[in-house]
């Protein structure tokens, strides 16, 4: 199966140690299999690491920083919310587990899980399902919206955290789908990263005994 391509924002995560070891690794991998797309990212990448640091370190003279103050003293500064404020929890509206057995049946152990949330005009379609592995499981995703684009629901970071911690990463495809292979069979947080909010999907383990 032939490797994706990584982002400029993978590329500036990588640049500064954000990025999880296990990704950085591919991402090291695939650049030094001689990808030039990916090359040129991370060059890029690099000088606008340099670039950063050049203007943290730069000491603008003391003229250009009175004239800069007198410009935006009678300025009045936009209301910046954190970016936790635009963080929205996602509706559960469906549970596979949550159905009603079939008549005659007591219990039964349902492996795999299938549930559906909702933001807004977004609708989020998953199933987890768990690996052989005991303590890994496979979680897939599919973005729709109403009223939305196919290009606007294409190449949306997904990423998935525990307690706060990037865990794993990837992007939406052109379907809006996307797909944690071998993710830690725990409670996890599922978090879309749209241009105008974050959606975040508390995503519970794989396997669920029901009676």
């Amino acid at each position: 199966m032939k490797e994706r391509h990584f982002s400029l924002t993978e590329f500036v995560l990588y640049q500064l140690g954000r990025f999880p070891m296990r990704m950085a690794e591919r991402l090291e991998a695939h650049v030094s299999e001689g990808c030039a797309a990916c090359q040129r990212g991370l060059a890029f990448a690099q000088q606008l690491a340099g670039v950063t640091r050049r203007d943290r370190e730069a000491t603008p003279p003391a003229e250009v920083q009175q004239r800069a103050r007198a410009m935006f003293r009678a300025v009045r500064q936009p209301e910046v919310r954190p970016l936790a404020g635009l963080a929205q929890v996602a509706r559960l509206v469906f549970d596979s587990c949550l159905q009603p057995l079939p008549a005659g049946v007591r219990g039964a152990l349902r492996l795999d899980r299938h549930l559906v949330f909702a933001e807004r005009e977004l609708l989020l379609d998953m199933h987890i399902e768990p690996l052989e592995d005991p303590a890994a499981q496979s979680i897939t995703g599919q973005v729709q919206g109403k009223n939305v684009s196919q290009e606007q629901l294409s190449g949306l970071p997904v990423l998935l955290l525990e307690g706060g911690r990037v865990v794993m990463g990837t992007h939406t495809n052109r379907q809006g789908e996307f797909l944690f292979q071998s993710a830690p069979r725990r409670e996890m947080t599922v978090c879309l990263l749209c241009p105008d909010r974050q959606v975040r999907i508390e995503c519970p383990p794989s396997a669920t005994t029901v009676d």
